[in-house]
């Protein structure tokens, strides 16, 4: 069975500068080992980009650096062919590998994909369960569809919930930002003006 594991570094303040992170020899060493097990991995968009940094050779790492280096890059992006770019690995493409059944859905409630291990499991193909809800695959089953058909509705209006108040907070801040724009814009503007002629009333008082 699949073991899925949530990683973070932190130190003891809380905080870590990723750019700046230099662990000891032993616990390199440890990360070492903990990308050679893993099967694949997936980072935060900040922390990819700082992962990145491993995608080039540098001249200036030693053997540890490198086996780690490989060991990321198979992590992120698969087996690499030498001297041809890595292809990204897709949130399907992992899904597709685990070993545990697993399907998601569409916030209609109808089924959108399963990975390979469902359909072994469970004996039906991915093109007879895409685009169905539950109760088409279980029309004679009432008892059980039902409920299942009752949780996806519930979901799904709880996701449009959550959406609308996402949209309302943020038309709120936009307009609590408007006037505050609109001060700064101000300032800016007269300070502009004010830079512009008051060299002409200097000059004109001189003059007088």
């Amino acid at each position: 069975m699949a073991k899925l594991v949530f990683g973070m570094n932190q130190s003891l303040d809380g905080y870590v500068d990723h750019m700046a992170f230099a662990p000891g020899p032993t616990l390199f060493r440890h990360f070492i080992a903990e990308a050679q097990g893993q099967a694949g991995s997936v980072y935060g968009r900040k922390m990819y980009e700082v992962m990145r940094y491993w995608d080039d050779d540098h001249p200036e790492w030693n053997a540890e650096e490198r086996a780690f280096a490989t060991a990321a890059l198979a992590l992120r992006y698969g087996e690499r062919t030498e001297g041809q770019p890595p292809a990204p690995i897709t949130a399907e493409q992992l899904i597709e590998a685990l070993p545990n059944p697993v399907f998601f859905k569409g916030t209609d409630g109808r089924y959108l994909g399963v990975n390979k291990a469902w359909e072994e499991y469970f004996g039906v193909s991915r093109e007879a369960f895409i685009g169905k809800v539950v109760n088409d695959l279980s029309p004679n089953k009432a008892t059980i569809a039902n409920p299942h058909r009752a949780m996806d509705q519930m979901l799904s209006k709880i996701a449009e919930f959550y959406e609308d108040e996402v949209d309302i907070a943020v038309a709120g801040l936009v307009k609590l930002l408007e006037p505050v724009m609109i001060f700064i814009l101000g300032v800016i503007i007269g300070g502009i003006v004010i830079a512009m002629y008051l060299p002409m009333f200097t000059l004109i008082n001189k003059i007088g």
